[in-house]
């Protein structure tokens, strides 16, 4: 393990307290879980693998890692009262943070996904533990791969930092982003969900615009425009053409766990 690896070890955050290195592992987000199942572990570990063999994405997809290139990271957090929807918002928005501050324009794609130049850079996979009010967020960021080395089959094509312009070590990229996601974290201990939900509306891009809503339990998918995401995930649509309201029209009102997909028309 080099010298920027050894440095991240000691890394303390606001409320994230321990960053734990492993050099293989299957999953971190299944390591995390089975540390928390097993040993108790308790908000503020973190886990990043130098390789990791079976990473997972949402709906059981799986996440591609390149050993040396690719960032691979679960945080246990204890979000308290927050909607289980935070977790998830809180590794998407913090990936945005630490990226606008690499000079990057990162957008957000409805559930968990971060994109640059429309192409897929970082997924997000928040899982709860059953019995225990713990969720472990799982983060992997594509960091140094060439073009050559990212799945050529995704349904949005991918990027690296490196492919963007920017030169960084995983572990580089890892403080980066540990330095967003605690900032993130305390702001919504201190703070409570809204402005969490508010950061990751804005960064989808798509308040007040028409979209089309993708639903998990129908084929057809709901259309209108986009009033705003609610702290606990719902997503509103109205028939107007006023962002800031309903325009006088019923609000369509959904539920965030419903939704599969949110796009613009």
């Amino acid at each position: 393990m080099d010298a920027d690896w050894h440095r991240l070890t000691s890394w303390r955050g606001r409320t994230l307290a321990q960053v734990v290195v492993l050099p293989e592992i299957d999953s971190t987000n299944a390591e995390a879980r089975r540390r928390v199942e097993g040993a108790g572990a308790g908000h503020g570990l973190v886990l990043v693998a130098l390789e990791q063999t079976a990473g997972r994405g949402s709906r059981g997809r799986a996440w591609h890692h390149v050993a040396g290139r690719s960032l691979a990271l679960s945080a246990v957090l204890d979000l308290a009262e927050a909607p289980v929807p935070c977790a998830t918002w809180l590794g998407a928005v913090a990936s945005a943070d630490a990226l606008f501050a690499s000079g990057l324009e990162p957008t957000l794609k409805w559930p968990n996904d971060v994109l640059l130049r429309g192409r897929k850079f970082a997924g997000v996979l928040a899982e709860t533990c059953p019995g225990r009010r713990i969720v472990v967020l799982g983060i992997g960021w594509n960091v140094g791969a060439g073009r050559e080395e990212l799945p050529a089959d995704l349904r949005i094509p991918a990027t690296s930092l490196r492919e963007e312009g920017v030169d960084l070590t995983v572990p580089q990229a890892a403080k980066r982003l540990l330095d967003a996601l605690d900032l993130r974290i305390d702001e919504l201990a201190r703070r409570g969900p809204a402005p969490l939900a508010a950061a990751f509306a804005s960064r989808l891009g798509l308040v007040g615009r028409q979209v089309r809503v993708g639903l998990a339990e129908r084929e057809e998918a709901l259309c209108g425009r986009l009033v705003r995401i609610e702290p606990d995930a719902t997503v509103v649509l109205g028939a107007g053409s006023d962002p800031g309201g309903d325009a006088g029209a019923p609000a369509t009102r959904i539920a965030g766990a419903h939704v599969v997909s949110l796009r613009a028309l």
